[in-house]
C-alpha cells in the first residue's frame, strides 16, 4: 500500500487545483500545468516547479532541483536564467534571490553542538590580528545573478576576505548558455563571528592587564608620597630643610589647585593661581617615566583654569607642573582611569 501513497498524494493536489483553476481564463488540466510543471531537461537538470497563482513577476514560484535545491521567487531555469542552479545544488539547500527570511524565536538559526558528534576538534585562536584585516563598505548589488539592484547593503569582499578568512569563502563554478563558466564568491560568515568572539576576548584581557598595571602603579605612587614624608621628617630632624623654604619662596611665584576630577578618564580642569611679578607662565604634563606628554601656555593673570581633554592617554598616574618664569613652582598628581 506505500507504494501507492504518492501517486495519491499527488493526484490529490491536482485535483484540487483543478477546482481552483475553473473560475480562470485557462480552466481544467491546463491551468494546473501552468501551477505545477515538471521539467525533464538534459541541459538545465531536471526540476519541480510550483506556483499559487500565475504572476508574472515570479516572485511565488517554488523549485525544487534533483540536487535538492529549493528556491524561492526564481525563474524557470529552463528559461535564459543567470545562475546555474543545480551547480548551486551541489553546496546550498536553500536559495531566496529576493527578500528575507523571518524567524520568530530569534536571529539564529538551531545546528546541532554535541561533543559526542564531533571529531578533530581543535582550539580556534583567530581573533583581533585577522579582525584588523577586515574591511566592511557600504553598497548595492548591480542585479546581476538575480540580485536585489537599489537597496544599500552592508558587508565584505569576497576577494579581500578570502586571504584572511578563506574558508568563509565558496566558489561556485556557473555554466552560461554558449559552454563557457565563470565563477562567482560566496560568503559564509559563521568563522567571523567566531573571530569577533575572541577579538572581544582580546581586548578584555588587555584591559585588565592594564587595570593590573595600573594598580600597581597606584600603589607605587602612594609609596613614593609615604617615603617623601619620611624623609622630610628626617631632613627636619637633621636641620636640612632648608629647601621647603625655598619651595614657599617659589610658590609666591604661582600654585596649583587640585584639579577636578581627579581621578579622570577624560576632560578635566586644572586651577591655578600667579602672583603679580609672573611675567610667562607654563602648565606641562608629564608621565611616570618623565616624558612630556603636552604643555599649555597661560596668561599671566593672577586666577585662571585650563581644561584639558586626555581619554586618549594609557590609564595610570601623571604629573602636571606650573612654571612661573622659567622656574617650576609647583607639581600635583592626576589618575587617570
Amino acid at each position: 500500500m506505500k507504494h501507492l501513497l504518492l501517486p495519491t498524494l499527488l493526484f490529490s493536489i491536482i485535483f484540487n487545483l483543478n477546482l481552483i483553476a475553473q473560475n480562470e481564463e485557462d480552466k481544467g488540466l491546463w491551468a494546473v500545468k501552468k501551477l505545477i510543471h515538471y521539467h525533464n531537461n538534459a541541459e538545465t537538470s531536471n526540476h519541480l516547479g510550483l506556483r499559487a497563482t500565475l504572476n508574472e513577476d515570479l516572485s511565488n514560484q517554488v523549485i525544487i532541483t534533483e540536487s535538492g535545491l529549493l528556491t524561492i521567487g526564481t525563474p524557470d531555469p529552463c528559461n535564459d536564467y543567470e545562475l546555474d542552479l543545480e551547480t548551486l545544488g551541489s553546496t546550498l539547500r536553500l536559495y531566496v534571490p529576493n527578500g528575507g527570511a523571518l524567524k520568530g524565536d530569534g536571529p539564529f538559526w538551531t545546528m546541532f553542538s554535541d561533543q559526542n558528534l564531533k571529531t578533530n576538534i581543535a582550539s580556534f585562536h583567530k581573533g583581533l590580528e585577522e579582525l584588523r584585516q577586515i574591511n566592511f563598505y557600504e553598497y548595492e548589488y548591480n542585479g546581476l545573478a538575480n540580485t536585489v539592484k537599489g537597496k544599500k547593503q552592508v558587508g565584505i569582499l569576497a576577494q579581500e576576505i578570502q586571504t584572511v578568512l578563506p574558508n568563509t569563502i565558496t566558489t561556485l563554478e556557473q555554466k552560461q548558455k554558449d559552454g563557457t563558466s565563470s565563477q562567482l564568491y560566496t560568503f559564509n560568515p559563521n568563522e567571523l563571528f567566531y573571530v569577533s568572539l575572541n577579538s572581544i576576548k582580546e581586548l578584555d584581557q588587555k584591559n585588565q592587564e592594564l587595570e593590573q598595571k595600573t594598580n600597581q602603579l597606584l600603589n607605587m605612587n602612594e609609596q613614593i608620597e609615604e617615603l617623601s614624608v619620611q624623609l622630610n621628617d628626617l631632613k627636619k630632624l637633621l636641620g636640612l630643610d632648608h629647601t621647603q623654604s625655598e619651595e614657599r619662596s617659589l610658590q609666591k611665584l604661582g600654585f596649583l589647585k587640585q584639579c577636578v576630577p581627579n581621578p579622570t578618564h577624560g576632560q578635566v580642569v586644572i586651577p591655578y593661581e600667579l602672583s603679580a611679578n609672573a611675567q610667562n607662565a607654563q602648565i606641562l604634563i608629564y608621565d611616570l617615566q618623565g616624558q612630556l606628554i603636552q604643555s599649555f601656555d597661560i596668561p599671566a593673570m593672577q586666577n585662571g583654569q585650563i581644561e584639558w581633554n586626555a581619554p586618549h592617554l594609557a590609564k595610570g598616574v601623571y604629573t602636571y607642573v606650573l612654571k612661573v618664569n622659567q622656574q617650576k613652582t609647583d607639581a600635583k598628581k592626576l589618575i587617570i582611569n
